[in-house]
């Protein structure tokens, strides 16, 4: 439940603040396969934390080898160094 919460103050605060856009490299890309819940992922790092962003198996596909790509992603800060994504791209 504070969770949710946190979510819900987090949002409202990041729609009050302007849009950054950055572009950092892309670490790794990660399929995980848990009993037939797969998770596929695009890893980097922002701020000196690993970070990641859900994707899919088809989006994750075209792409081999990370170190030739970045991840260029639309963030508002919200509270306590927190960010909405708000969308992301991956570029060369």
């Amino acid at each position: 439940m504070t969770s949710v919460i946190f979510d819900s103050v987090n949002y409202n605060a990041s729609r009050k603040n302007k849009p950054l856009i950055i572009t950092v490299p892309i670490t790794e890309f990660k399929a995980y396969d848990r009993n037939k819940n797969a998770s596929y992922q695009i890893k980097f790092e922002f701020e000196g934390e690993e970070e990641h962003v859900e994707t899919d198996k088809k989006s994750l596909e075209r792409f081999e080898l990370e170190n030739f790509y970045n991840i260029q992603l639309k963030l508002r800060p919200g509270i306590w160094n927190r960010y909405l994504v708000e969308e992301w791209k991956i570029v060369q």
